[in-house]
């Protein structure tokens, strides 16, 4: 069998977790995700998603690049500033940003401006 990224991801999270004691109820919490969409990509039930990575990465302080990559979502040999990463990435920023309130989006695209700012 060939190397596949969803289960490649399933198995670096379970061991994740483990390594830093956490359940996934305290993942969810940290990452406001549903604790029950964590079991299912753990448990190999659903795949993914790049918002989910993005969300992961946040929640235990590592790259999105590395989450993103070892998920499949981004090729492992996609320099950094290539168009499959910008893409990907752009992508969970909005989904993410999709999901928020109006003050908070405007507070979204007030930090996305300070940035470009520096």
């Amino acid at each position: 069998m060939g190397y596949n990224p969803v289960m490649e991801f399933r198995h670096w999270l379970d061991t994740e977790l483990k390594k830093r004691g956490l359940s996934h109820n305290e993942l969810a919490r940290r990452s406001g995700l549903a604790q029950s969409a964590i079991s299912n990509i753990v448990a190999g039930n659903r795949q993914p998603g790049a918002a989910f990575c993005v969300k992961v990465a946040l929640a235990l302080d590592i790259p999105p690049m590395d989450t993103l990559t070892l998920a499949g979502h981004i090729p492992a040999d996609s320099p950094p500033g290539s168009l499959a990463v910008e893409d990907t990435v752009l992508q969970a920023i909005i989904d993410a940003a999709a999901k928020l309130p109006p003050p908070q989006k405007r507070q979204v695209l007030d930090f996305c401006r300070f940035l470009l700012s520096q």
